[in-house]
């Protein structure tokens, strides 16, 4: 009796220390470590997502390793991309789903010298115009042909020196980014003409984060507390902004990537415009986004076809 009621503890020891094991699952967000990504170094540092009883591993990123160039949708657990790149794999037939919007408003603009007398996409026309290769290039593109801009489009890799350097009249950047290289490089705000894509009816978000459809449909429970403890980083990242920074710029250092403090902290206040806006929930992907996004797609033949709202969005955060 003694022997079989030392069984049975052992087994519950055993058992219960199986059912505590946290779940180990991978991410990779769409480029170099920096404060683009603070909400997902955050929770992994400060042991949220092991509070929801995960083991995140966090794999670099870069221009090397781009979503689907180098690395396929099944080959990790979750992973962060532009809405219109994730619509557009999503019509090459990689079934992958939206589980989370991160940002809420555009960040995208084009910038150029003041003296190039760009203040409007009219102006654009028979520029020299630098926009990324692939992956982040569609909005930019249809952003052109939508306003009947014929320009000399250069594809740009990663690098801001082809501006600085006078190859082109205006690039596409992005406001928390590239945008504020450029000032730390030497040229002033006050030297530098914006047109934000937002202005123009082209308010269209970007990251999000996002796994296969089959990975969603095998494990939403476990889809749910990926993307609950992400936005708890995130809150907690843009409450305490300092530690969200000597974390980021550790990870940054860790993947031998060149750090700026500075640089990282406008990134880091830029998001939280981008994420935490006045009249939408945080996480949610939008029906009316989604839409004209997909629409922009299509007319500018981006698109095959249309995939649909709901076969698209698995918002785990509902409005």
């Amino acid at each position: 009796m003694r022997k079989f009621g030392f069984s049975i503890m052992l087994f519950l020891i055993l058992f219960s220390s199986y059912e505590c094991e946290n779940i180990k699952v991978t991410f990779l967000a769409q480029w170099y470590p920096q404060a683009q990504f603070a909400g997902f170094y955050y929770a992994k540092e400060k042991g949220i997502y092991e509070k929801y009883g995960l083991d995140v591993e966090i794999l670099d990123s870069g221009p090397s390793r781009i979503i689907f160039s180098n690395i396929m949708p099944d080959e990790v657990d979750f992973f962060t991309l532009f809405l219109s790149s994730a619509i557009v794999k999503y019509d090459y037939s990689y079934k992958i789903v939206n589980i989370c919007q991160l940002s809420q408003k555009s960040g995208l603009i084009f910038v150029s010298k003041k003296e190039a007398g760009i203040e409007s996409p009219a102006d654009l026309a028979g520029k020299r115009i630098g926009v990324w290769y692939e992956d982040f290039n569609e909005i930019p593109l249809s952003f052109l042909r939508d306003h009947e801009v014929e320009a000399q489009v250069t594809g740009i890799k990663s690098s801001i020196d082809l501006f600085l350097m006078d190859g082109i009249d205006s690039m596409g950047v992005m406001w928390y980014n590239e945008y504020d290289q450029i000032y730390l490089s030497g040229i002033d705000h006050e030297n530098l003409n914006t047109i934000f894509f937002s202005d123009y009816d082209y308010n269209i978000p970007e990251d999000g984060i996002y796994c296969s459809e089959y990975f969603y449909t095998e494990n939403p429970q476990l889809c749910e507390k990926f993307v609950k403890a992400s936005l708890e980083g995130w809150r907690m990242a843009f409450e305490n902004k300092r530690e969200a920074l000597d974390i980021v710029t550790n990870y940054m250092k860790k993947a031998h990537v060149a750090t700026n403090r500075a640089h990282q902290s406008w990134m880091l206040d830029r998001m939280e415009e981008l994420f935490l806006v006045d009249d939408k929930k945080f996480g949610v992907l939008y029906e009316e986004d989604y839409k004209k996004c997909e629409g922009i797609l299509a007319d500018n033949y981006f698109l095959e076809n249309r995939i649909g709202f709901d076969n698209f969005a698995k918002n785990v955060i509902e409005d």
